[in-house]
């Protein structure tokens, strides 16, 4: 079967998909409000939400766990360029995601367009199988993610504690992950990871509180690095870009936030505000988390906290929550693939009901160790987040907006926009480019 008739079919349960309750970027795009036991995929019957709701669901999709990485990020390339950066990029999402909202008005479309057919509309079946692929990718990337942070916490927890024969075993690593994760892929009712996605938002806005006031008290205190105020590292922009990339994304939620507004006249305005408020946080807490622990700035900034209960508490916390979410990145993923055309008919029988389970567990096993495999190979959270924000990131994010853009307006483009975009474009590809080379050279230096 070829790739574009997967896909077909793949488009048709998408377009039967609403969600607005993930705090990971694209959970929205591929699936969400799968409800039922026998994984029937119903039409959407959410209430109109107003634009307060709206700000909040849009808040908490930028809020992710890649905030956590952004201080390592500034400290690879300085504070000053650090904030000039992420300046630049809150604008550059900000610009990308209006280019599409202009697209969308002046098609008059639906409003319950997605990423997806907007893209089969603009480039064709090609186009659209790239967005379908990358996104596919994309939420297993961060599922990923979050088992090279549940991983990688582990291994220092052990290793600050002394624990010989557990510090540096990947064998302890993996088990730790395999006896939370594993059990939790037997659900096949999304509305049960609803409660523990807020939870892991509640979670990393309370270590980010955490994390400020420990850092405000360094600031003023003689380990303060004042002096990286003026530290501009040009070479290191590939090191910083994949990760704040990452960080902003979000261009295939604001199709399904906009389509569950009362008003969806009103989304620009609060996208503007929202991403005004995400922008001043990503400058303040990297930032200030960069100033305080200068050159100790570690991967993942909450393992630089004091080795104290409280602390302890915090961390331990998160990480829990980070693990119970990590299968609401893949549940999209497994409901697409086990309704594709070649899968169907071996889980499901004719009547749409669930069959051979232990065999769909299995599958579902396989993709689990793959992506087990991937995160003690990479080893590195702030790695393997500049590799994904820089390659899928960059391309869903970025470029295919600008695309989008002029396919659809030609001409009509005003000259001015035309040449923004066309540098732009070429800004993304030279840094995507650079950072998934440096972020590849780095993942197999940790091998060596």
């Amino acid at each position: 079967m070829s790739t574009s008739h997967y896909f077909s079919h793949s488009d048709k349960i998408y377009r039967r998909l609403l969600v607005n309750t993930d705090p990971e970027a694209y959970t929205a795009p591929l699936a969400a409000n799968i409800e039922g036991e026998q994984d029937q995929i119903s039409p959407p019957k959410s209430p109109r939400s107003t634009s307060l709701q709206a700000s909040f669901t849009l808040f908490k999709v930028f809020v992710s766990s890649g905030i956590l990485a952004l201080p390592i990020a500034f400290s690879q390339v300085g504070f000053g360029l650090g904030i000039l950066g992420m300046v630049f990029l809150g604008f550059l999402t900000y610009y990308c995601m209006r280019l599409l909202l202009q697209v969308i008005d002046d098609m008059n479309a639906c409003k319950n367009i997605n990423l997806q057919m907007l893209t089969l509309q603009n480039l064709g079946k090609w186009g659209k199988a790239s967005v379908d692929i990358s996104l596919t990718i994309m939420q297993m990337g961060i599922a990923t993610a979050i088992l090279i942070f549940a991983m990688e916490f582990v291994d220092r927890l052990s290793c600050d504690y002394n624990l010989e024969g557990y510090c540096h075993n990947h064998w302890v690593q993996i088990g730790f992950v395999v006896i939370v994760v594993v059990p939790l892929s037997f659900i096949n009712n999304m509305h049960y990871f609803y409660y523990p996605s807020l939870l892991a938002t509640f979670l990393i806005l309370v270590s980010v509180i955490v994390q400020m006031a420990y850092n405000f008290d360094r600031l003023f205190s003689k380990d303060a690095s004042i002096a990286k105020v003026f530290e501009f590292n040009f070479l290191n922009l590939p090191h910083f870009f994949g990760v704040a990339a990452y960080s902003f994304e979000g261009i295939g939620v604001i199709f399904s936030i906009r389509a569950i507004m009362h008003k969806p006249e009103n989304f620009p305005k609060v996208l503007k505000i929202q991403m005004f408020i995400v922008g001043l946080l990503y400058v303040i807490f990297p930032g200030i988390s960069e100033l305080a622990l200068g050159d100790d700035v570690p991967d993942i900034v909450l393992f630089s906290l004091p080795l104290q209960k409280f602390y302890l508490v915090i961390k331990i916390a998160y990480v829990i929550s980070a693990l119970l979410g990590y299968p609401m990145q893949l549940f999209p993923v497994f409901i697409v693939i086990e309704k594709s055309r070649r899968f169907k008919h071996i889980f499901f029988d004719e009547n749409e009901r669930p069959q051979r389970r232990f065999l769909r567990f299995m599958m579902r096993m396989v993709m689990i160790s793959f992506m087990l495999i991937i995160a003690v190979v990479a080893k590195s959270f702030n790695l393997f987040l500049n590799l994904l924000g820089s390659g899928i990131f960059t391309y869903l994010g970025y470029l295919l907006p600008i695309v989008i853009y002029q396919v659809y307006f030609k001409k009509r483009a005003p000259v001015y926009k035309t040449v923004l975009n066309c540098i732009f474009f070429v800004i993304n590809v030279v840094l995507g480019l650079t950072g998934i080379y440096v972020s590849l050279k780095g993942i197999i230096e940790l091998e060596k």
